[in-house]
Formats: structure tokens, C-alpha cells, sequence
């Protein structure tokens, strides 16, 4: 499991790794990190059956607000603006589904649970 310590660019890194490796493990196939447009970036996009997921991890230390709380409204948004851009790109017959990939560590950084929600949010929200 990562372990902290470092810059957040490199932790959040390490726990986009994490994620990739847990998603794959679930069967999901990662098909791009880190897509980017001006004001948004998309951490992870991967297939999973017939959906195509954007999922956005977020990490937090013990007994700071919920991961999944922190994916606010003009964050939710910001996915949107980049999942539409993807899909403009990359278009597909997949369903587009907005994941969160939760992460929990401690002070040293290390995990101490995780967890996948699927459907997150939907466009409706943003």
C-alpha cells in the first residue's frame, strides 16, 4: 500500500496507482490517467462492462471530512465539462457513469480503507 510522505502532486499520484491497481483487480480496464482540458482533469477513465467510467480519487487523512463529501458541486462540473470533452474524442456506445474512488489513510499516508462508489453522481448533478 502507498505510503505518504512528498509532494501532493506525488501522493496523489501513489493513490491513483492504488486506484488503477483495485480497479483492475474488480475487472475494470484502465484506458487513460489524467486527461486533462483547460480547468479540469479526469484521474482515471476506464471501461467496466458496458459503462464507461470517469472516475475522480480522492484521498484524505483519518477524521477529515468523508472523500466522497469533497466532490463538490463546481467540481462535479469541472468532470462533466472534461467526461464531455473525452467522449467528444473518444466516442463510444458505452454508458458514461461518474465514479469516486475513496481513499482513507493515516498520518504516514498509508491506506487504511478504500472504496469504489459507482454512480457517484450523474450529469443531472453538476
Amino acid at each position: 500500500m502507498p505510503k505518504g510522505g512528498g509532494s501532493a502532486r506525488r501522493r496523489g499520484g501513489e493513490m491513483e496507482s492504488f486506484a488503477c491497481c483495485r480497479l483492475e483487480e474488480a475487472g475494470c480496464r484502465i484506458l487513460c490517467r489524467n486527461y486533462t482540458i483547460p480547468g479540469a482533469e479526469l484521474d482515471i477513465v476506464a471501461e467496466e462492462g458496458a459503462y464507461l467510467l470517469f472516475i475522480e480519487v480522492r484521498a484524505r487523512r483519518q477524521g477529515a471530512p468523508d472523500p466522497l463529501e469533497t466532490v463538490d458541486r463546481p467540481k462535479r462540473r469541472r468532470l462533466l465539462a472534461a467526461a464531455e470533452r473525452y467522449l467528444y474524442e473518444h466516442p463510444t456506445a458505452l454508458q458514461p457513469r461518474f465514479d469516486v474512488f475513496a481513499v482513507v489513510t493515516d498520518r504516514e499516508g498509508r491506506v487504511l480503507s478504500w472504496r469504489h462508489e459507482k454512480g457517484a453522481f450523474t450529469a443531472d448533478d453538476a
